[in-house]
């Protein structure tokens, strides 16, 4: 398993100044060469779609490293920020993994967790969980924000307290569909289930809030398995950064539901609070 928060395609018109901004003390590498990404802060990701050659030359190299690349993009539901937020990105982020036997599995069909729940934002702050795509460029996300979304038509209202989302991208890169559940608050200071999963692998995925099934139908995507993953992320440094993901789950064909098998804290770009793990199915984000 890998890393973080998934970005929204085509959303609003780029600013490449903005793409070349030194972000986190790490930068966007290779700026010009993302244009296509869209987006206007820097995010950490193993792969971005719709790169050129070059960029997709650029990526090879630092994956052959083993590096992690932190891409000029645009998280799926962070705010639109306003001016208590740092600008053109998050004030940090907090990844877990799971990755068994030091190797990545992406034959997963579903992730789920026990979420702790922040009781508030001052400018953004989000958890969730996800699969993402064999391939590494989609992703089906659940989860909870406080603050703004991306999505449209949920851009220019600010959630002052915990309310779900789901984002959807297919492994081509091209966004399915978003939504906030804005009657849906998860209650503050407590864990919730959140669950994300295509169990019967016929490809329509759903998102699954203390059991429950928010989709009735499911949201029909172009793959049915991929990596396990969990990610947080705050907008302001007054912003909540703790979270614990407990009873991490995968399923797969094989044994359904089982523990995931090595939970690893994968990135860590939060200057007061630190990703750990202290066993194979829990994170914990705390200072």
């Amino acid at each position: 398993m890998f890393v973080l928060v998934e970005s929204s395609l085509s959303h609003r018109d780029v600013d490449y100044a903005k793409m070349a901004r030194l972000d986190y003390g790490l930068g966007c590498l290779a700026a010009k060469q993302f244009k296509s990404m869209n987006g206007d802060h820097c995010e950490v990701q193993l792969f971005r779609p719709a790169v050129s050659a070059a960029g997709l030359a650029t990526i090879g190299f630092f994956l052959a490293l083993g590096v992690l690349i932190p891409f000029c993009a645009l998280s799926s539901a962070s705010a639109e920020q306003g001016v208590a937020c740092v600008n053109d990105g998050d004030y940090g982020q907090n990844v877990g993994v799971e990755q068994p036997n030091q190797t990545y599995s992406d034959d997963s069909r579903g992730t789920r967790s026990q979420v702790w729940v922040a009781a508030g934002a001052a400018c953004q702050r989000i958890s969730s969980v996800y699969v993402r795509s064999s391939n590494l460029t989609g992703s089906f996300e659940f989860g909870y924000l406080i603050g703004y979304s991306n999505c449209s038509p949920y851009r220019n209202h600010f959630y002052t307290e915990p309310t779900l989302f789901f984002w959807a991208i297919n492994s081509d890169g091209s966004l399915v569909s978003c939504g906030v559940f804005s009657d849906r608050h998860p209650t503050s200071k407590q864990y919730d289930a959140f669950r994300v999963s295509d169990t019967n692998g016929n490809t329509y995925w759903g998102s699954y809030f203390n059991g429950n099934e928010l989709q009735s139908s499911g949201v029909d995507m172009n793959f049915s398995k991929g990596y396990n993953w969990v990610a947080t992320e705050r907008g302001a440094a007054a912003d909540d950064g703790y979270t614990r993901f407990n009873n991490l789950a995968e399923y797969h064909d094989s044994n359904g539901w089982t523990s995931w098998d090595n939970a690893v804290g994968r990135y860590d770009t939060d200057p007061d609070y630190d990703v750990s793990t202290p066993d194979a199915n829990t994170v914990i984000v705390d200072n």
